[in-house]
C-alpha cells in the first residue's frame, strides 16, 4: 500500500492481507543478503519469533521466501504499530521522568518475555519502540530476533549499510556486539541497549555523540568511554536513576543488570521509593577500568597498582581526620604521577615492569618523599604489604606491614582501637611467611585490642580467636588454645540480639573448634547458625549464609562425612542459582565446593561437567587469563587424573603452569600445586624420570611458604619417594616416604585413599629392595 522506510537489510511496507483481512507490516530482505545455509537457519528462526505473544512485542504473522531473479527474498509480515517512536511520544505528551520510567519499565516487560522464550533482540534501538495509545499509552517492540534471523551482526551491517545508518545502529550495540564475537552476544547485550534508550529517553540526548564519526572512532568511543552521569541533565537524576541506568550500561557484562527483568524491577523500586538493589560503582572499580584501558601503555602493572593506591585515596588519607586533609592529598597525588612516571615507556625502554618492580620502587619513595607525612605513609606501605601478598612474597609482605605499624605507633595511643586491624593482618602475614612466633605475638595483640573494644561477644574478638589458634598448634602449645576456646564458647552465651550478627558470631565459633578437630561441638555450632539464618527468612539470601554452608560442608568434608556435605552444597548451589544466577562469583564458589564433594565421593561423571561447566563459566565471565580461569582449569585436571586420564590432565596441569608463571597470576601456591599434579601425572604415565623435576620444584615452593611437617609438603615428599622407587633410588627414596608416613598417618584428611598409598609405597620400596620385614611390616598396616 505504501512504502514506510528502506533500511540495510531491506524494505518496509504497509501492507494488507487477504485472510485474515488485516494492516501488517511487511519488510522484505535485501535478495541475495543471506547464503543458504542463512536461509535455513531464517526459517527456523522465524517459526521460533512467531510463538512471541505478548502486549508489548508486535507480533510476527508469517514469514517466508520469495524467488526472485536476483535470488531467494525472505519476508516478514507483522504487527502493523501505527504510532510514534517512543522518544517521540514522551515530548508530544510531556511526559515527566517517572512517566518516562514506567514507559521504560514496560519495554523491560516486554524484552524479558522474548528472553524467556530464548529470543534476543540484538537491534534494540529508538526506532524499534513505538508506542500506541493515549490515554494508556502502549509501548511495542518491533523487530523482535529479527537481527538474529537473517545474522545481521556488525560485519554483516557493515557490508550492506550506510554509515550514517550504522552509525544509528552502533549506538545502542553493548561493547561484546562491538567486538563483533557473536558468541559472546546474550540477554545482556539487550540489557545494555536498554540501558541506552534509558539515557536517551530521560535525557533527550544519546550517552554517546558519535554523529558525524567514522565507524572505526565511532566504536572506539563507545567501547572506550564511559557516558557521563545522567545526573549532569537535572538533579532529579542523581542517585537511584542514575545508578539503574548506569548498571544497565555497564561495558563488563557481569557487572550489568543479568536480566531485563531485575532492570524492570529496579526501576519499579525507585518508583515506589524503595531501596534499589544496584549500587553506584565504587572510586575503586573506575580506577580500575581506566587501568584496564591503559594496559598496553603500562605493561598490565597500573591496573594492580592504581587499585591498590585507590584503597588509600577512597579512604580520604584513611583512618586520620587531619585538618591539612586537602596538602596531605595534593602529596598522595604527588606519590601517583611519580608511580605512573617510573611505568613510562620511553624510561623502561620497551621493556616489560612486573608488579614486584613497582612495589620495590613504590617502598623507596615512601621513604624518600613521605618522611614528613606519617599518616599517608602508613596507609601506602599497607596498602604496598598488599600487593607483595598477592605475589606471594610473604616475606615483604609482613615487613611493609611492620613498618606501617612502627609509624602508627607514633600517631596513636597503644591502645586505640584503630590498631586492630593492622595487627591482626601483620600476624596473619607473618604465618604465611613462616614467622609462627611473630604471628602468635602480633595476633594476641589484635586479639586484646579487640576485648577492650568489644568484650568477648563480638565475631571481630571470635574471628581472632580463630586465627590465633594456627600458630599456637603448629608450635605444640595446645594447653593455651583450650582457654581460648573456653573463652570463644562462653562468648557464643552473650551473643548479639541482632539474629545475622548472632549467627556471624556462632559461625565464627564453628570455624574455631572445627579447626581444633572437635567435630561434635562445631558441629551443633555450625548447625545453631544454619538454624538462626534459616529463622531469619531474608530474602535475598544474605552472602554469610552461603559462606556457612560452604563452611560446613568443608568441615564434614574433612571427617569424610561425604554424603551430608554433598546435601549442604547442593543447597548452598540452588540458592546461588535462584538469587545470582549462573554468572556469578557466589554460584561460582558455591559449585567449587560442592565439586569436592563429588570428587570425594568419586562421583565423577558429574564431577566433570560441573567442572567444565564452571571453566566455560569463567573463561566467559573473566576471560583466559585470569586467576578464576586458572583454577577451573587446575579443577578440571585433577578430576580428569581422578577418572584416570593421565594425558588429558597433563596438558592441563602444563597449562596451569605456564598461566602461574605469568606476572599477573603469580601466586606460589598455585603454582606449587599445578607442579605437583604434572609430576604426578607424569608417573601416572610411567615417565617417573620427567616427573622427578616438577615434584622437586613443587616442594621447595611448598617449603618456602609453609610450616615444617605441613601435610601439603608430606604429600609431595611422598609422591617425590614414590618416584624415586620408580627409578631404583631406594636409600633415595625411603627418607622421603618414611617421614611423610609419619606426618599423613595422624592428619585426619589422610583417611582413607591418601593413607593406603602411602603404605603400599612403603611395602614396594621394601619389597624391590629386597627388605622383606619392613615390607611385611608396613603390609599388615593396610586396612582389609
Amino acid at each position: 500500500m505504501r512504502l514506510i522506510g528502506e533500511g540495510g537489510m531491506g524494505t518496509v511496507y504497509e501492507a494488507e492481507q487477504d485472510n485474515p483481512r488485516r494492516t501488517v507490516a511487511l519488510k522484505i530482505v535485501r535478495p541475495g543478503l543471506m547464503s543458504r545455509s542463512l536461509l535455513r537457519r531464517f526459517e527456523h528462526e522465524a517459526q521460533m519469533l512467531g510463538r512471541l505473544q505478548h502486549h508489548g512485542i508486535a507480533s510476527i504473522y508469517d514469514a517466508g521466501t520469495d524467488v526472485t531473479d536476483e535470488g531467494e527474498q525472505p519476508y516478514f509480515a507483522m504487527e502493523f504499530v501505527n504510532g510514534p517512536t517512543i522518544t517521540a511520544f514522551a515530548a508530544e505528551h510531556k511526559l515527566g521522568t517517572r512517566q518516562r520510567l514506567e514507559l521504560l519499565a514496560n519495554v523491560c516487560d516486554a524484552v524479558e518475555h522474548a528472553h524467556q522464550k530464548g529470543v534476543v533482540h540484538r537491534d534494540l534501538k529508538l526506532g524499534n519502540i513505538l508506542v500506541e495509545g493515549n490515554d494508556a499509552p502502549q509501548p511495542k517492540v518491533l523487530d523482535f530476533g529479527i537481527a538474529r534471523a537473517i545474522d545481521s551482526d556488525i560485519q554483516t551491517t557493515t557490508q550492506q549499510t550506510d554509515v550514517g545508518q550504522l552509525i544509528g545502529t552502533i549506538a545502542y550495540m553493548s561493547p561484546e556486539q562491538l567486538a563483533g564475537d557473536s558468541s559472546q552476544i546474550d540477554t545482556r547485550s539487550d540489557v545494555y541497549a536498554l540501558g541506552v534508550i534509558g539515557y536517551e529517553l530521560l535525557s533527550g540526548v544519546p550517552p554517546f555523540d558519535v554523529r558525524g564519526k567514522t565507524i572505526p572512532d565511532a566504536v572506539r568511543i563507545i567501547s572506550e568511554r564511559d557516558a557521563a552521569p545522567l545526573s549532569i541533565f537535572g538533579r532529579g537524576f542523581r542517585g537511584d536513576i542514575d545508578t539503574i541506568i548506569a548498571k544497565a550500561m555497564e561495558k563488563d557484562r557481569a557487572r550489568r543488570y543479568q536480566s531485563a527483568a531485575e532492570l524492570a524491577a529496579d526501576i519499579r523500586r525507585t518508583l515506589r521509593d524503595e531501596p534499589i538493589l544496584a549500587r553506584p560503582t565504587s572510586a575503586t572499580y573506575q580506577l580500575r577500568k581506566f587501568a584496564k584501558r591503559n594496559k598496553v601503555l603500562v605493561g598490565g602493572v597500573i591496573a594492580v597498582i592504581v587499585v591498590l593506591i585507590a584503597g588509600v585515596i577512597g579512604t580520604s588519607i584513611g583512618m586520620f581526620q587531619a585538618q591539612s586533609e586537602a596538602r596531605k592529598a595534593g602529596r598522595l597525588n604527588e606519590y601517583l604521577k611519580g608511580m605512573i612516571a617510573f611505568l613510562d615507556p620511553s624510561k623502561t625502554k620497551g621493556h616489560d615492569i612486573t608488579l614486584r618492580q613497582v612495589l620495590d620502587d613504590a617502598s623507596r619513595r615512601v621513604d624518600s618523599e613521605l618522611t614528613d607525612e606519617p599518616e599517608i605513609a602508613a596507609e601506602l606501605l599497607q596498602t604496598i604489604s598488599v600487593g607483595y601478598e598477592q605475589l606471594g612474597v610473604f616475606d615483604q609482605a609482613a615487613l611493609h606491614s611492620k613498618r606501617s605499624l612502627d609509624l602508627l605507633a607514633t600517631l596513636l595511643d597503644e591502645n586505640d582501637p584503630r590498631l586492630i586491624d593492622p595487627w591482626h593482618h601483620y600476624g596473619l602475614q607473618c604465618f604465611r611467611a613462616n614467622d609462627i612466633p611473630m604471628a602468635e605475638q602480633s595476633l594476641r595483640r589484635a586479639l586484646d585490642l579487640n576485648r577492650r573494644r568489644a568484650g568477648g561477644a563480638d565475631s571481630g574478638v571470635l574471628a581472632t580467636i580463630r586465627e590465633l589458634g594456627h600458630p599456637l598448634q603448629l608450635q605444640g602449645k595446645h594447653g593455651e588454645i583450650e582457654p581460648l576456646i573456653a573463652e570463644a564458647m562462653e562468648a557464643s552465651k552473650r551473643l548479639p540480639s541482632e539474629p545475622r550478627k548472632a549467627a556471624q558470631c556462632l559461625h565464627t565459633l564453628g570455624d574455631i573448634l572445627a579447626t581444633q578437630h572437635r567435630v561434635v561441638e562445631a558441629e551443633a555450632t555450625y548447625q545453631r547458625a544454619l538454624d538462626m539464618y534459616r529463622q531469619i527468612r531474608s530474602d535475598p539470601v544474605p552472602g554469610d549464609y552461603l559462606v556457612l554452608l560452604r563452611d560446613y560442608a568443608t568441615m564434614l568434608k574433612l571427617f569424610q562425612r561425604c554424603p551430608e556435605a554433598e546435601a549442604l552444597g547442593r543447597e548452598a548451589v540452588e540458592l546461588s542459582l535462584q538469587q545470582y544466577g549462573d554468572e556469578h562469583e557466589q554460584t561460582i564458589l558455591s559449585m567449587n565446593n560442592l565439586l569436592t564433594s563429588l570428587r570425594a565421593q568419586e562421583k565423577l561423571d558429574e564431577a566433570e561437567v560441573l567442572a567444565r561447566s564452571l571453566l566455560t563459566v569463567s573463561r566467559k565471565l573473566y576471560g583466559e587469563q585470569t586467576d578464576a580461569t586458572t583454577v577451573a582449569l587446575m579443577n578440571l585436571a585433577t578430576i580428569m587424573r581422578a577418572r584416570h586420564a593421565p594425558e588429558p590432565a597433563l596438558d592441563m596441569y602444563r597449562q596451569v603452569v605456564e598461566l602461574r608463571r605469568m606476572p599477573e597470576l603469580s601466586d606460589e601456591l598455585e603454582l606449587a600445586k599445578a607442579l605437583g599434579g604434572e609430576g604426578v601425572s607424569l608417573f601416572d604415565l610411567g615417565r617417573a624420570n620427567e616427573a622427578e623435576a616438577p615434584l622437586r620444584e613443587c616442594l621447595k615452593i611448598r617449603e618456602r611458604n609453609q610450616p615444617a611437617n605441613h601435610p601439603s609438603i608430606m604429600m609431595v615428599r611422598n609422591a617425590l619417594g614414590a618416584v624415586l622407587v620408580e627409578q631404583g633410588r631406594y636409600a633415595d627414596a625411603e627418607p622421603s616416604l618414611v617421614s611423610s608416613w609419619e606426618v599423613l598417618r595422624n592428619v585426619p584428611t589422610s583417611a582413607g585413599q591418601v593413607r593406603g598409598d602411602c603404605l603400599a609405597r612403603l611395602v614396594k620400596l621394601y619389597e624391590r629392595w629386597n627388605r622383606p620385614e619392613e615390607a611385611e611390616r608396613f603390609r599388615s598396616l593396610i586396612a582389609p
